[in-house]
């Protein structure tokens, strides 16, 4: 009886084991074709024009021959696609951009369509923010840390570390422009967001801690201009971001290390109608942000150490060093 018993309760375990193995392969299943099809929509988005003419047109030109349609191919040069296309049309699905019909544009079901298709055009009046927040955000992220060796002067470095704000340099007299005896405004140039021009204005405010010989800068403030699209993305992102400005003791008393940490981090708000997964625009973003970090941090290092140089000496002009150096706080196009 005993045995009877075990044997008949032995199928139960096994069909509870098949069951929840089967669950669980079922899961990984959806999870694989959700990434395969998130892949796919990048991979159709970021086809040239006629390729996707081809794909999505509803009457194929089947009656036209396959030698006359090569012609209507670009030359190999015109379908090398630049690293900035697939980014940018991303964000043109990300902004809510719609394509509209267009008079110019020919009929998909004559063969001349494949040479004529283009990819749709953002119209900065088809983005829409909702007035009232819809709850997704993207997070772009970046850091960066450089350094340079110092040597002392006449005067130390932990004193000129020590200064007040309302005795700093500018450094770049085209870049930064003083607001008050501790903030500054600085523009940095044109930037290359994903295609789109955009000129980002920080306002900066100065924390200086003598004890510590370090001072932060904090971004308590930034806006955008350059572009339609700038203007619209105003006041639908949130910026942290600070640079902490400090040095270090080496082996010999007179070299020393400055050194400089920057962290920024963007909180946007997404646009209804986004269909693009939210992991793809944060890493897009973050890494358009790393390459601008990835610049400007040891620029900015740099050109500390060369007004670092000049206070040691004695020179209490304060003048902006950038005029003579050929390293300038621009942002490099991304």
């Amino acid at each position: 009886m005993e045995g009877t018993r075990r044997d008949s309760a032995t199928p139960t375990t096994t069909s509870c084991t098949n069951t929840s193995s089967s669950s669980r392969t079922h899961g990984r299943k959806q999870r694989l074709i959700y990434l395969e099809c998130c892949y796919l929509v990048v991979f159709l988005l970021s086809l040239p024009g006629p390729v996707r003419a081809f794909f999505f047109s509803s009457s194929p030109p089947s009656s036209t021959p396959l030698r006359q349609l090569q012609p209507s191919w670009p030359a190999p040069t015109q379908r090398t696609m630049s690293r900035h296309t697939a980014p940018s049309m991303l964000l043109r699905r990300w902004m809510g951009s719609t394509p509209t019909p267009d008079s110019t544009t020919p009929p998909r079901s004559s063969s001349s369509s494949l040479s004529s298709s283009t990819p749709p055009t953002t119209d900065p009046s088809n983005l829409k923010y909702g007035g009232t927040h819809n709850g997704k955000e993207v997070t772009f992220k970046a850091s960066k840390s450089a350094e340079c060796d110092v040597m002392e002067g006449i005067r130390s470095l932990k004193d000129y570390m020590a200064l007040p704000p309302s005795e700093y340099s500018v450094l770049d007299a085209d870049a930064i422009v003083r607001l008050g005896e501790d903030s500054f405004r600085c523009q940095i140039g044109s930037l290359s967001f994903f295609g789109y021009q955009m000129t980002p204005i920080l306002y900066v405010k100065v924390n200086v801690d003598p004890a510590q010989g370090k001072s932060t800068l904090n971004i308590y403030k930034l806006e955008l201009t350059g572009s339609r699209i700038a203007e619209i993305a105003n006041g639908t992102f949130q910026v942290k971001a600070r640079n902490v400005v400090s040095y270090r003791n080496t082996a010999i008393s007179t070299s020393k290390i400055l050194q400089s940490t920057v962290s920024v981090q963007v909180d946007a708000q997404v646009p209804r109608g986004n269909m693009i997964p939210l992991h793809v625009l944060e890493s897009g973003g973050s890494l358009v942000i790393k390459g601008v970090l990835k610049v400007m941090v040891p620029r900015f290092v740099k050109i500390l150490a060369k007004d670092y140089e000049n206070w040691s000496s004695g020179d209490d002009s304060r003048r902006a060093v950038a005029q003579d150096m050929p390293e300038k706080l621009t942002a490099p196009k991304i």
